[in-house]
């Protein structure tokens, strides 16, 4: 049994895509590469000589780093998955796909969907800074260098920009609207989905429900002229 992702739709349809690439899409896709390849070079090279912000050895932020990444890679992904598939029907991909049935379970309790969004975007963004504090080199010297094209390529955390942007936004999410039950059935997909109800739980997000109930009486008050 198929993901039924987009893919799948398209075929079932008769509307199989057909891309057609002309010289200036090769030229995007050649400089976007060489950008981001370049990206890695100069992350890697910022950590080895310990330009970044946190408080930690090379050693530890390269881990961190790879941790982080694959945190969002997940984040990302499941956010597209668990909200395409919500309406389906679990009981035909239960054999074929197991864990991504787990994960289908937990979300389809009562208003599950909606605790998922919330602590996934605290979750989100804590992984998003996390990762700034490792890919912003404000110590990293520009001597040699013109320092305003030092710091918009390295300073600012644009190299960081296209590492994750590229690897742990992007990616997981094309996946994940091609192959949601697949993305959903990976080995951490039901830890990471239970880490995010959790932070629901404890309230992280819920400053946004009290300006969202705020903002309907607003809204609800007839106008006065």
């Amino acid at each position: 049994q198929e993901s039924r992702g987009l893919g799948d739709v398209y075929k079932r349809q008769g509307l199989e895509p057909k891309v057609q690439l002309n010289w200036f899409d090769y030229l995007k896709y050649l400089w976007s590469t060489v950008v981001t390849m370049g990206s890695v070079v100069i992350v890697l090279y910022g950590i080895s000589i310990k330009a970044y912000v946190l408080p930690i050895h090379p050693a530890g932020a390269y881990i961190f780093a790879i941790v982080l990444l694959v945190t969002l890679y997940y984040l990302e992904g499941l956010m597209i998955a668990i909200v395409g598939t919500q309406y389906w029907d679990p009981e035909t991909f239960r054999e074929v796909y197991p864990n991504a049935f787990k994960v289908h379970q937990m979300m389809s309790e009562p208003e599950n969907v909606k605790r998922f969004i919330i602590g996934r975007q605290f979750f989100t963004v804590l992984t998003n800074f996390m990762l700034a504090q490792i890919m912003v080199f404000a110590h990293w010297s520009s001597d040699g260098y013109d320092p305003i094209l030092f710091f918009i390529v390295v300073k600012s955390g644009l190299v960081g920009v296209f590492i994750i942007l590229a690897f742990a936004q992007l990616l997981p999410e094309l996946l994940a609207a091609e192959y949601p039950l697949r993305f959903m059935n990976m080995w951490g997909s039901y830890t990471i989905c239970y880490m995010c109800l959790f932070f629901d739980s404890i309230g992280v997000g819920h400053a946004a429900w009290a300006i969202y109930y705020l903002s309907l009486i607003h809204i609800s008050e007839p106008t006065r002229l």
